[in-house]
């Protein structure tokens, strides 16, 4: 009996690229991990799955350049893009943030017996117009956005592509390659000074929360304008997921973290994404990413609340390491049941409810 191979989707200049996408619900998929194992203890295996970010920034800047860019040059108003955006984003970033409320409600008034201070609702309705707070000093909660840490990346997210959007009339190439040369050096300098990648989730450490994004997400920018410049053989999509894999799983004995994690941010990681774009995938592998890289945010933004959730149900009842990891599994499980819901029957609806109602 003969097996006749799937066929090849191959890439044409208005194709999506969808191997980005899997790559982007695989490091969604590790942030989840690391943060349930994490309460625990468990998350020395990939312990540097906070990465993870860092990776987004880059596809961000590469898609939102192949998405935007041109209509930017040719006349797409500001106004416009950031429209696109928020009805792109902020749903979720809506329910995250209610979601994470709620849990902090569940947590101080049903289980602490306490009244909720003042400062819990301002700081709800600062991260709800997307500004950072340090209202809340309780511990476990000391973030820019407490009731959904994640949220700060999306914030770092609004705030680079502002600033892509009004200096891209003078982005010439010269002035980019200045600029992603110039953040990489930022970047391996706060790494330094910081033992690793980190920054941008408090406020103290806010500035470092710009140094961070400004190199991925620009050279992500530049990786896409000279993507025609560097062709490259089609490697088998496995391959590239298990890359991104291993790079949340450096050894942290042999070099110091501070120089893996920079050196993989700076260097691997735009290799990575560069040979990722031009990926040809088969018609299965081209469905599987596409399932990823739809779950990908919805699952992102609303992993945390329920960590917080299913961490304090591990601690009470989770015995031994088997009991502990089979809790974790299924969290995990849950948690991207819960996500692809909220995307079909939430932020799919409301997006093109939101698209219509505004145009």
């Amino acid at each position: 009996m003969s097996h006749t191979p799937e066929p090849v989707q191959r890439r044409t200049p208005t194709t999506h690229f969808i191997a980005l996408d899997g790559l982007r619900g695989i490091a969604a998929l590790f942030v989840v991990a690391f943060h349930a194992l994490s309460p625990f203890d468990k998350a020395n295996i990939i312990s540097h799955a906070h990465l993870a970010v860092d990776f987004f920034f880059l596809l961000s800047g590469f898609v939102i350049a192949h998405a935007y860019e041109n209509r930017l040059i040719s006349g797409l108003s500001f106004g416009k893009f950031l429209k696109i955006r928020l009805i792109r984003l902020y749903p979720l970033i809506f329910v995250g943030l209610l979601l994470g409320f709620c849990v902090y409600v569940t947590k101080t008034v049903f289980l602490d017996k306490e009244a909720l201070p003042k400062e819990v609702f301002l700081a709800l309705v600062s991260n709800l117009i997307l500004l950072p707070t340090n209202l809340i000093k309780e511990e476990g909660w000391r973030s820019i956005f407490p009731f959904n840490v994640p949220a700060w990346s999306l914030f770092f997210e609004f705030v680079v592509n502002i600033v892509y959007v009004m200096i891209l009339p003078k982005l010439n190439h010269r002035i980019l390659v200045t600029l992603v040369a110039i953040s990489a050096g930022l970047v391996f300098a706060q790494a330094y000074h910081l033992g690793g990648i980190e920054g941008g989730t408090q406020l103290d450490t806010l500035l470092y929360g710009f140094g961070r994004v400004t190199f991925p997400f620009f050279a992500g920018v530049l990786l896409y304008r000279l993507r025609e410049c560097f062709k490259v053989r089609s490697v088998p999509f496995l391959i590239l997921g298990s890359i991104l894999t291993l790079t949340f799983m450096w050894p942290g004995k042999i070099f110091p973290a501070w120089l893996v994690e920079s050196t993989t941010v700076v260097f691997l990681y735009p290799v990575l994404v560069l040979i990722t774009s031009q990926a040809d995938l088969t018609k299965t592998m081209s469905r599987i990413c596409r399932f990823l890289g739809d779950l990908s945010y919805p699952l992102y933004i609303l992993y945390y609340p329920l960590i917080r959730l299913f961490s304090g149900f591990a601690r009470k009842f989770a015995e031994t390491d088997i009991q502990l990891y089979t809790i974790i599994a299924v969290e995990i499980t849950c948690q991207v049941l819960f996500a692809y819901i909220i995307l079909k029957m939430f932020d799919e609806p409301v997006r093109k409810w939101l698209k219509r109602t505004i145009n």
